[in-house]
């Protein structure tokens, strides 16, 4: 089976409906790339345009993801092709760890970053919200973001060249343990997100379903399987990632990754061959991009 490597949205910014579609287009062409080039301006705007996006919309959705620094964009040939910065496939490996592996041990401590940023460098001001935000970050208060283990190496390597009169302390807080639990649920909004992933395990196993009665192929193909996955991205993208001493006992993502699973393996290929077969078309390799 393919590893599918798609991007989600991070919870900061909130991203529009325009700017998930590139994502996952992108996720979806890197599943089956043998190169690291990224995808051909043509053949995305194409992808787009089939998942229910002008050209127009499409192409101000990417220029948009390229200004805030979540986009890359590179000569290859003849057309520019795209691809997720560094920031964003950080948060990726975060996410696929997530349904692989045991999970981060916690030290039962809060790690802090305080941050004082003049106004004069507003846009570093908000390249590190952003950025702490995709790591899993959360403000507590005005110029205190937390998270639930240190991830400050992450974030120092998204964070190149502060500006000289910026502030960055790091900080420890310690709670009882039913504190902490209480301050995750709150902060990071748990019960609303267990909510939605369990409503995603239900629409996941009816999408399931409704395959198996009437196998999609071609555009549709793609566009099932983005109606299938793309909200699960959603939410996953609203997920801090926490170790489970600080999550519920019911916590549903055991489920939801069981559940994508077997998703991406019953709807994933015949979407996959369409998108290869359109990479390899001369018509789109050809247009202008």
């Amino acid at each position: 089976m393919r590893n599918y490597t798609f991007v989600t949205k991070a919870t900061q910014p909130r991203w529009d409906r325009a700017a998930g579609q590139v994502f996952f287009a992108l996720g979806l062409a890197a599943a089956g790339a043998s190169t690291g080039a990224g995808l051909p301006g043509p053949v995305l705007i194409s992808l787009l345009s089939e998942l229910g996006l002008s050209e127009s919309a499409a192409r101000a959705a990417i220029l948009r993801l390229r200004r805030n620094g979540w986009l890359s964009s590179h000569r290859h040939g003849r057309h520019t092709h795209y691809a997720p910065t560094t920031a964003v496939l950080i948060h990726q490996q975060r996410v696929r760890e997530h349904f692989t592996a045991s999970g981060e041990l916690w030290d039962g401590t809060f790690h802090g970053l305080l941050y004082e940023v003049p106004e004069r460098d507003r846009a570093f001001r908000d390249r590190l919200r952003r950025s702490a935000r995709l790591l899993g970050y959360a403000p507590l208060r005005a110029g205190l973001l937390i998270a639930p283990t240190d991830r400050s190496a992450q974030l120092d390597a998204l964070l190149s060249n502060p500006p000289p009169e910026a502030r960055l302390l790091p900080a420890r807080i310690e709670l009882h343990p039913h504190d902490a639990r209480r301050l995750a649920t709150r902060i990071w909004a748990l019960e609303e997100l267990a909510r939605d992933y369990r409503d995603q395990i239900e629409a996941m196993r009816g999408a399931i379903a409704v395959a198996a009665q009437d196998r999609p192929a071609g555009p549709a193909a793609l566009r099932a399987f983005a109606a299938a996955t793309q909200p699960v991205y959603q939410a996953v993208a609203q997920d801090p990632l926490l170790p489970r001493e600080l999550l519920p006992n019911d916590w549903p993502a055991p489920q939801l990754g069981a559940a994508l699973a077997a998703t991406l393996e019953k709807l994933g290929p015949a979407a996959s061959a369409y998108v290869d077969a359109l990479t390899r078309e001369p018509s789109q390799r050809d247009r202008c991009g």
